[in-house]
């Protein structure tokens, strides 16, 4: 658990470094964009997102390194692209998906008292059909998409539990 917590002050720390605003932190993000906001392509991104989650699952909490996870991802491009085809499939849709690797912007995300300001991240993107309806993302590496979490009518939660602090991220504000 410390693990992650160093891997995001560390990400978080380089933000602000060098010479250009633009730099991209060292974080990789899944980002799961289904086809429209009807009920039923919403249901089947969520369908999506729980099956790429549990596959990428275990490689991100075990990857040492931000390239490592990186590359990982960029090589399973089209398993990923295999998974949902599949849900899809299941579901009776015939649409196409496509999942890249790449630099996308994001809003401020919030995980547990570590804040992730809006920015241009890596993301293993999955586009469905036309990509046109709400999306879903949350932090691949370091793994945060896997902390013990509650869906509600809001959204995810983050369950209760230890909460834990560092001295660098109580100097950089990210508690609130």
């Amino acid at each position: 658990m410390k693990k992650w917590l160093l891997y995001v002050m560390a990400a978080l720390s380089l933000m602000g470094a060098g010479p250009s605003s633009r730099t991209v932190p060292p974080v990789l993000r899944l980002h799961v964009v289904a086809n429209s906001d009807g009920a039923e392509d919403q249901r089947v991104k969520l369908q999506i997102r729980d099956r790429v989650v549990a596959y990428m699952g275990v490689w991100a909490q075990n990857a040492g390194t931000f390239p490592e996870a990186k590359a990982y991802a960029e090589a399973h491009l089209e398993e990923i692209e295999g998974i949902a085809r599949e849900v899809l499939r299941d579901n009776g849709f015939d649409y196409e998906v496509t999942a890249s690797v790449g630099i996308y912007p994001f809003p401020d995300r919030t995980y547990g008292s570590v804040t992730f300001p809006a920015g241009d991240y890596y993301a293993v993107k999955v586009d469905l059909g036309s990509g046109q309806g709400a999306n879903w993302w949350c932090v691949l590496f370091p793994p945060l998409c896997f902390l013990p979490a509650t869906e509600t009518e809001e959204g995810w939660q983050e369950e209760d539990g230890v909460e834990y602090r560092s001295f660098f991220g109580e100097l950089l504000g990210l508690y609130q």
